[in-house]
C-alpha cells in the first residue's frame, strides 16, 4: 500500500520538506524559550524585547510551514484515495462474469467507499503523522541532548515503556477493526438489497419488519464500532499516562539539577518544551502503530480486488466466427449442485437462426452463457471455428457476441448513450439501428435521443427499454446475437415485431431462448433445439419436429 504514497513523488517531496522544516522549527522553540527566560532573569530589558521580536517572526514562519505541510499532505492523501478508487474499480471490471457474481455487488461498493474511508482515517493519515512525529522526535532529541545530555538519558528510559506497552494490544485491535469492516460491508449490502426492493416493501406493507431488520444491522455495526473505539480509547489513555509520566519525570529531574547548580532556569523551560516534542511523537507512535497494523485485513481485501488476475480464460488466440460454433460433450454445474448441462453436443452454423425450447431449469440459459464466455469451469469443448474457447482471448469472444437479456439494464443516461454505450458510430449506423429496433417509433418532440432515461430506465416503458436493448445489440454489428428470454417482459405485438426483425437480418447468427409458442415465428427458424434436464434431446426444423411427434411436439401440444 505504501507504493501509492511514492507514486505521487512531487506531492510527497513537498509534504516531507515542509514536515522537516516544521519539525526543526518546533524543536528550536526550546532554545528560543531558554534564551528569553535567561535574559529575563538577567533583567536585560533590551535583549528581552529583541528576543520577543525575533520570536514573533520565528512563530510566523512556524505557522506558515505547518500550513504548507497540511495543504500538501491532504492533497497527497486525496490523490492516493482517487488512485485507489480507480484501481479497485478497474480490478472489479477485470473480473470474468463468474468471479464477479461470486461476490455481492454491494461488497464492491463497500470497498470503494467504506474501505477507502477507513484506509484514509486509520492508515494514510496516521502514517503521515508517524513520519512527521519521527522527524520531530529526532530534531527535538538533538536539541534536548544539546540542552542536557543527562536529562536526555533519563527520558529515554521512560520512552521505552511508552513504546512497548501500547503495542501489546495491536493483535486485538486488528481483529476488532476487521470485524468492523465486515459489519460495514454487511450494512451496505443490506441497504442496497432493501432499496432495490422498495416497491415490493411498500406494496406488501413490509415497512415494520424491514425497519427492524435494518435496525438490527445498524445495531451490530454500532456495537462493533464501540468495541473498536473502546480499545482505541484505552490505548490512548495508557499512552497519555505514560507520556505525562515522562514529562513530569523530566521536570522533576531538571528541578533537581537546578538545585544542584548544574542547570539554569531557562534550560529547564527549554527542556520542558522539548520534552513535550519528544513524548508527543512517541505517544503518537504508540497510538497510531496499532491503528495502522489493525488495517492489514482491509489492505489485503483492497489488494485482492486491485490485483485480480483472470484464472479461467487465459488464452491469447483471437476469436473468429467464420464457419460454426461447436459444443462437444459439454457439462457444467453451479457449485456442488447437480449439473445444469450434461454431456451436450451441437453445432451452430454461421448466419442460421436457432431457437431453444424447454421447461424452466432445463439448461437453456446456462448453455448460451457458456457460449458467451460467462464461466470457464466447464467440462467438454466449446469450439469457435475449431478453436477452443479457453484458448482464446475472452475479450475477443465478447466482441463477437451481443446478448439481449430478459432483465434489461438501462444506465441513467440519455437514450442515445444507452444505445451507443459511449462508443462512436456514424449517423447512418445509428439511424439503421433505430429503424430496425423500432426505437424511432417512440421518438418524438418530448422524447428524443437526448432524453434522460432515469435510474434503470424508469422514464421508459417495458417495450421502449426492450427496443433500446435491441438497438444496442444491432448497432455493434456483431456476427452472433443471443436473445435470452429478451422479449418475455413485453406485450406480444412488440415481442413479435422485434423477433421478426431479427429473423430477417441475413448476416446474423441468432440464438433465441424463449417460452413463446408463436407458430408463425417458430417456422422461420432454421432449427429448433429442445432441451430436457441439461441435454439436447431433439433438434430440427419446425415441420420436421412436428412430423416426428416427439418431445417437442408433446411440449407444445
Amino acid at each position: 500500500m505504501k507504493k501509492y504514497i511514492f507514486e505521487h513523488k512531487l506531492l510527497l517531496t513537498a509534504t516531507l520538506c515542509f514536515s522537516l522544516i516544521f519539525a526543526v522549527m518546533s524543536a528550536l522553540v526550546a532554545i528560543i524559550l531558554r534564551d528569553i527566560m535567561d535574559v529575563a532573569l538577567q533583567l536585560d530589558l533590551e535583549q528581552f524585547y529583541n528576543g520577543i521580536l525575533q520570536s514573533l517572526f520565528f512563530f510566523l514562519g512556524l505557522g506558515i510551514s505547518y500550513y504548507l505541510y497540511g495543504f500538501f499532505s491532504k492533497k497527497l492523501i486525496s490523490k492516493i484515495n482517487n488512485t485507489l478508487r480507480n484501481n479497485i474499480f478497474n480490478g472489479v471490471l477485470k473480473k470474468n462474469i463468474s468471479d464477479f457474481r461470486s461476490v455481492n455487488s454491494a461488497d464492491y461498493i463497500s470497498a470503494i467507499t467504506n474501505d477507502i474511508k477507513l484506509l484514509e482515517e486509520n492508515y494514510f493519515l496516521p502514517l503521515l503523522s508517524v513520519v512527521q512525529s519521527v522527524i520531530i522526535f529526532v530534531a527535538s532529541f538533538i536539541v534536548m541532548f544539546y540542552l542536557s545530555p543527562i536529562v536526555s538519558v533519563a527520558l529515554i528510559i521512560a520512552l521505552i515503556l511508552l513504546i512497548v506497552v501500547p503495542s501489546i494490544f495491536s493483535p486485538l485491535l486488528q481483529k476488532r477493526q476487521n470485524i468492523y469492516s465486515e459489519k460495514l460491508s454487511k450494512l451496505t449490502i443490506k441497504s442496497k438489497d432493501i432499496l432495490s426492493g422498495f416497491e415490493i416493501i411498500k406494496s406488501n406493507n413490509m415497512i415494520n419488519p424491514i425497519q427492524n431488520k435494518f435496525q438490527e444491522n445498524t445495531s451490530e455495526l454500532y456495537q462493533s464500532k464501540v468495541s473498536v473505539d473502546k480499545l482505541y480509547a484505552f490505548i490512548e489513555s495508557i499512552s497519555l499516562l505514560l507520556g505525562l509520566f515522562a514529562q513530569v519525570g523530566v521536570i522533576l529531574f531538571s528541578a533537581y539539577l537546578i538545585i544542584q547548580g548544574q542547570l539554569t532556569a531557562g534550560a529547564l523551560l527549554g527542556l520542558v518544551q522539548v520534552s513535550g516534542n519528544i513524548t508527543a511523537p512517541i505517544q503518537m507512535l504508540s497510538e497510531q502503530g496499532p491503528k495502522i497494523r489493525g488495517m492489514m485485513p482491509i489492505i489485503d481485501r483492497v489488494k485482492s480486488l486491485i490485483e485480480y488476475q483472470e484464472k479461467g480464460f487465459l488464452g491469447n488466440k483471437k476469436a473468429t466466427f467464420k464457419k460454426d460454433i461447436v459444443i462437444r460433450d459439454l457439462s457444467f454445474g453451479y457449485g456442488k449442485n447437480k449439473n445444469a448441462l450434461n454431456h451436450t453436443s451441437f453445432r451452430f452454423e454461421k448466419n442460421k437462426k436457432y431457437v431453444i425450447f424447454g421447461k424452466s431449469g432445463c439448461g437453456k440459459s446456462t448453455l448460451i452463457q457458456l457460449l458467451s464466455g460467462y464461466y470457464p469451469n466447464y467440462r467438454g469443448q466449446i469450439l469457435y471455428d475449431n478453436i477452443e474457447l479457453k484458448d482464446m482471448n475472452i475479450n475477443s469472444v465478447l466482441e463477437m457476441c451481443a446478448i439481449i437479456h430478459q432483465n434489461i439494464y438501462i444506465f441513467d443516461e440519455s437514450i442515445k448513450d444507452n444505445i451507443c454505450l459511449y462508443n462512436s458510430y456514424t449517423n447512418e449506423q445509428l439511424e439503421k439501428a433505430l429503424s430496425m429496433s423500432g426505437v424511432e417509433l417512440f421518438l418524438d418532440e418530448e422524447k428524443t435521443l437526448n432524453s434522460q432515461t432515469g435510474e434503470n430506465g424508469v422514464n421508459l416503458s417495458g417495450g421502449q427499454r426492450q427496443r433500446i436493448a435491441v438497438a444496442r445489440a444491432l448497432i455493434q454489428n456483431k456476427p452472433l446475437l443471443i436473445l435470452d428470454e429478451g422479449t418475455s417482459a413485453i406485450d406480444m405485438k412488440t415481442a413479435y415485431d422485434i423477433e421478426r426483425t431479427l429473423l430477417n437480418i441475413e448476416n446474423l447468427t441468432l440464438i433465441t431462448v424463449t417460452h413463446s409458442l408463436n407458430h408463425t415465428l417458430l417456422k422461420l427458424y432454421d432449427e429448433i433445439i429442445f432441451m430436457e434436464e441439461g441435454t439436447i434431446v431433439e433438434s430440427g426444423s419446425y415441420d420436421s419436429l412436428i412430423e416426428l411427434k416427439g418431445d417437442f411436439y408433446q411440449f407444445i401440444s
